[in-house]
């Protein structure tokens, strides 16, 4: 299953969400432009706008995403990215603070896998697309 995750930012505001349902550029950037144009200026944005336009979208972060958008009302930008795995040491002290699912990696430190961004996709072909689809 291809999932991802987004923040909207906006004005100092910051909104995380989860997308479960195969939350592919093609498919999502039409949908975030509409959100960027709908609440462009806005400060004030009704989460249930925003849970209308994503109809499976939950709260929070998921921790393996395949997909990272972000939209920045405020700058008027939308970025995505597709994930990479990185390596995140544990502290010394782990074992006292109760983290669980921690091993040793390849380095001999204690720690766990988590995801970073990875390579920016290019988005403007999808932009266009919808600007197109949308003025005919």
């Amino acid at each position: 299953m291809t999932r991802g995750n987004l923040t909207i930012k906006s004005y100092g505001n910051k909104w995380l969400f989860e997308m479960s349902n195969y939350p592919v550029p093609e498919d999502v950037v039409p949908e975030l432009l509409i959100i960027l144009s709908e609440f462009n200026h806005r400060k004030d944005i009704p989460l249930s706008r925003l849970r209308d336009t994503f109809d499976d979208m939950h709260f929070g972060h998921i921790g393996n995403p395949d997909y990272i958008y972000e939209v920045d009302i405020e700058k008027k930008e939308i970025a995505a990215w597709e994930t990479r795995n990185k390596w995140v040491n544990a502290p010394d002290n782990w074992d006292e603070k109760g983290w669980n699912g921690i091993y040793k990696g390849k380095n001999g430190r204690m720690g766990y896998m988590s995801v970073a961004k990875g390579k920016r996709i290019d988005i403007s072909n999808y932009i266009e697309e919808h600007i197109f689809n949308t003025k005919l």
